[in-house]
């Protein structure tokens, strides 16, 4: 394998990457609309409590870190710096 070949299938790969991430935060997000009726019923209506501040760290981590991750990894944040 010569360096070219390696280097389109890098790109091939991170283009992948970058589109399944971005296919699973649109998912996840449609799963969010769906179920937020039954989580304002059954979550917000109570009173706070370990379970449901667990529960909301659960359900609003993951979309915001996969955000984050779009974000940096996808090219939107061109101000930062990329060594490491």
């Amino acid at each position: 394998m010569d360096l070219t070949s390696f280097l389109a299938e890098i790109t091939q790969h991170v283009f992948a990457t970058r589109a399944m991430t971005l296919a699973g935060f649109v998912v996840l997000l449609y799963d969010h609309l769906l179920t937020f009726g039954i989580e304002v019923d059954l979550i917000w209506s109570k009173p706070p409590s370990l379970i449901t501040v667990m529960f909301l760290v659960n359900r609003y981590m993951v979309p915001t870190v996969l955000a984050t991750d779009i974000f940096v990894t996808g090219g939107l944040a061109r101000n930062l710096s990329r060594r490491l």
